[in-house]
């Protein structure tokens, strides 16, 4: 076993909710992005937490909450071994995701490929509220006037 320590940076983007850290597990009882998980803890604004994992090679992942994991997510891929682990990250400002949290340093392709993954869900899901949300601002003024 080996200790994982997850910092949370300091940011005003998403600092007044919780993001939630989970690490994939076979048993788990969530799944983000076809994998399942369980859930290590959640860290505040400006908060840092360590969490016992195992050796083998594991995908941590960050949320907010389970309605907004499929486009709100970061993953970072923990490599096999013995020696302790540290990732840190924050909030990023982007409103038209969520405001994800992401981890520091995660330059890997299949990061690049889950974050460019998560932009085409969120706009599936944007521009429809955005058509309704013009069309209704349009018919309340129309027969408000």
């Amino acid at each position: 076993m080996r200790n994982l320590t997850v910092k949370r940076r300091k940011a005003f983007a998403g600092c007044l909710g919780k993001v939630k850290i989970y690490i994939e597990d076979a048993n788990g009882d969530t799944n983000i992005n076809g994998i399942p998980c369980r859930l290590l803890g959640k860290l505040k604004n400006k908060e840092c937490a360590t969490y016992e994992i195992g050796n083998e090679s594991l995908k941590l992942f960050a949320i907010y909450d389970k309605m907004s994991k499929g486009y709100c997510n970061d993953c970072y891929t923990i490599p096999a071994g013995e020696e302790d682990i540290e990732v840190s990250g924050a909030a990023k400002l982007n409103p038209f995701m969520g405001n994800p949290f992401l981890f520091d340093g995660n330059s890997s392709e299949e990061a690049f490929n889950n974050r460019q993954q998560n932009k085409k869900k969120a706009m599936m899901i944007m521009i429809p509220v955005m058509i309704v949300a013009v069309i209704a601002g349009f018919l309340i003024g129309y027969y408000l006037l």
